[in-house]
């Protein structure tokens, strides 16, 4: 891309526009957004290329990875939700449901597999041989040790005292 006119000089002057000014105060509060805006800016950039049109799942894609980061960072607080989700990115829920809709998984059903994955990481993990399941549960967002149990049994077939004993 040349970067000095078309879609990719608006790309172009954007980032350095934003770079230029990332030191402001007034980005406060509106980062992910921006970089939401960016990734889509560049995104249809490199479509204009090839003249190619870029597709909404590409942007989907951009925005679902950017909502994933935002949960791993958060997996261990209980109160992480999709409405939490909602309020920290500025999509509504409805759409975060869609964004994961795509790929066969409620935005719901994936941070609790994450969060039955991190536990069962742990339980693996010998640095935490001395930690109770419970705070182990506790650890990563689970509000109830007899839910934490019943989930992950669904989940691997077995209890975490189980799971923890066969590794």
């Amino acid at each position: 891309m040349s970067g000095t006119r078309g879609v990719s000089g608006l790309a172009s002057q954007m980032f350095q526009s934003i770079w230029h000014q990332c030191d402001d105060d007034s980005f406060a509060g509106v980062g992910d957004k921006l970089a939401d805006n960016f990734l889509d800016l560049l995104a249809t950039s490199f479509g204009t290329l090839n003249h190619q049109p870029v597709s909404e799942s590409a942007a989907m894609g951009s925005r679902r990875i950017m909502i994933r980061e935002f949960i791993e960072r958060n997996l261990g607080d209980p109160e992480l939700s999709p409405a939490l989700i909602s309020q920290a990115t500025q999509y509504s829920v409805p759409y975060l449901h869609e964004l994961f809709r795509a790929e066969g998984e409620t935005i719901s059903r994936y941070i609790a597999r994450r969060r039955l994955e991190a536990s069962a990481s742990a339980l693996r993990d010998p640095h935490f041989v001395n930690a109770g399941i419970s705070q182990i549960a506790y650890q990563w967002g689970f509000k109830n040790a007899t839910h934490f149990g019943r989930c992950f049994k669904q989940q691997f077939g077995c209890t975490p005292k189980e799971y923890r004993l066969a590794r």
